[in-house]
């Protein structure tokens, strides 16, 4: 009598079983969308840009009620602030939580969570930002006499490029230091403190005007102004630089980090 013999088994391949990079930065996407406090973090994002406008052309009394670029972006280094506690707050919150176990037992690769993250809070920051310059832009038109006196696009620019790179460096912060408090923490004296600290100590001391040169901060605002705190022409492509390079180191750090470290 013949055996019948069973049929071998398909093999699984890896590539249908293993989410791609893009399924990490759609995850990321998803949580973002899902989180309550993203929405009130869009609502503090926003009123920051439109909000100080608001105060402004309420309580402007002089007959110039033109609006510059200065005015209509008062409000940016709270942006900025903002921006950088979300973005820390949120990686962070993913590691300590146990969020970040998850990603490693259903992603290809460990960094892939991290960049996901780092892209996509890049893009929340770009489209914050010009959802509230477009909120302050409307309340100018919208009160009467009050016009906008907008030259170049510099400050548009710089300001949206700080939106973009700031994420990647407050995302590779958190996937370094692990813990949300440190990380928000270590953003908020950088930026509020430590950044002011050297731009005064630069007043007087030749060491400090070296080292303002490669602060985030000051050289986001020289492509912004178009000049240095000490009145000389902005290099723009090394401003550029010294971002990107911020950018990347922090990052770097933060993959470096992410790989080694237990996810528990």
């Amino acid at each position: 009598m013949a055996t019948r013999t069973a049929p071998a088994p398909t093999p699984v391949t890896t590539s249908t079983s293993t989410p791609s990079f893009l399924s990490a930065i759609k995850s990321s996407i998803l949580q973002l969308r899902t989180l309550r406090s993203t929405w009130v973090y869009l609502v503090l994002l926003t009123g920051a840009l439109y909000g100080p406008v608001v105060l402004e052309v309420l309580l402007n009394a002089s007959d110039d009620r033109s609006v510059a670029w200065s005015t209509l972006t008062i409000g940016y280094g709270i942006f900025q602030l903002i921006l950088l506690i979300q973005a820390a707050g949120n990686t962070a919150g993913n590691i300590q939580s146990g969020m970040a176990a998850h990603a490693f037992a259903t992603q290809r690769r460990r960094w892939h969570w991290v960049a996901g993250q780092a892209i996509v809070l890049s893009i929340w920051g770009m489209l914050s930002y010009l959802l509230g310059l477009g909120l302050a832009m409307a309340v100018v038109q919208l009160y009467p006499d009050a016009y906008l006196s907008l030259n170049g696009v510099r400050p548009l620019l710089a300001q949206l490029f700080g939106a973009v790179v700031y994420p990647v460096i407050a995302v590779g912060l958190a996937a370094l230091v692990r813990n949300r408090v440190a990380a928000i923490g270590i953003c908020v004296v950088w930026i509020a403190v430590i950044e002011g600290l050297i731009a005064q100590a630069a007043r007087n001391f030749p060491v400090f005007a070296t080292v303002r040169k490669f602060c985030p901060g000051s050289q986001l605002m020289a492509l912004v102004n178009g000049r240095q705190m000490d009145g000389s022409a902005t290099n723009n492509l090394a401003s550029i630089a010294v971002l990107l390079g911020w950018a990347i180191v922090f990052m770097a750090a933060g993959l470096i980090a992410n790989q080694r470290k237990d996810v528990a």
